[in-house]
């Protein structure tokens, strides 16, 4: 489920607050901040969406670019021994760590545009509701035709 609305081009939060009852949000990756609330999510779209439009048209007033670039810098935080493991992989592969994490972004990023899924767990867990969903075999069958479904498509790739 996505937690984020689109329009015209720009993303919009959704949150909630359960203290107040309310669900609210902002327009991200501008520089400026811009927020919405309502009380039903059907509202809360129709505030995102004035927002937007209240934000073009006060950029087009006051000639500011509407939308943030990115510089195409950012830090990231990670495991001193998953840093080590990527920096390794790179160096086997010829490449420094940064066309190594971009490479890694990149197919993360292709995967999920075309709705992939890209993990262990979610393959097991896709596969394990196939396998109940079939009813014509026992569940200690089930699970050993699952594991040997899942080396099948490691060693495949």
């Amino acid at each position: 489920m996505s937690q984020t609305f689109e329009y015209k081009d720009f993303i919009g939060s959704v949150e909630a607050s359960i203290e107040d009852g309310i669900l609210f949000g902002k327009i991200l990756f501008i520089n400026a901040l811009i927020t919405y609330e309502a009380e039903t999510l059907r509202d809360l779209k129709k505030e995102f969406e004035d927002a937007v439009d209240d934000y073009l048209e006060m950029c087009q007033e006051n000639g500011i670019d509407a939308i943030r670039s990115f510089a195409g810098k950012f830090n990231v935080r990670i495991p001193p021994e998953l840093h080590k493991k990527a920096a390794t992989m790179a160096a086997k592969q010829g490449i420094n760590l940064n066309a190594f994490v971009t490479d890694a972004i990149s197919h993360q990023v292709a995967a999920c545009e075309r709705e992939i899924p890209t993990t262990y767990r979610y393959m097991e867990q896709q596969l394990t509701i196939t396998a109940t969903k079939a009813n014509d075999f026992d569940s200690n069958t089930t699970a050993a035709r699952i594991n040997s479904k899942i080396v099948e498509v490691s060693y495949a790739n």
